[in-house]
């Protein structure tokens, strides 16, 4: 059960490591990405009474 969680021959634990950061790096960018999107269209359709005093 232990042999599956090895890296493949020829790859290195380095090398997997850093497949491993850049995976969990692009994951973050996307659901950061997808939250200001989400952001933009839920201000497109809730405006907040006060939203004048800040936005100008």
């Amino acid at each position: 059960m232990g042999d599956c969680l090895l890296p493949p021959v020829g790859l290195g634990v380095e090398f997997t490591h850093q497949l491993h950061r850049m995976t969990n790096r692009l994951a973050l960018t996307i659901l950061l990405a997808a939250t200001i999107v989400a952001l933009g269209l839920v201000m497109t359709i809730y405006y907040p009474p006060s939203w004048e005093q800040y936005a100008g």
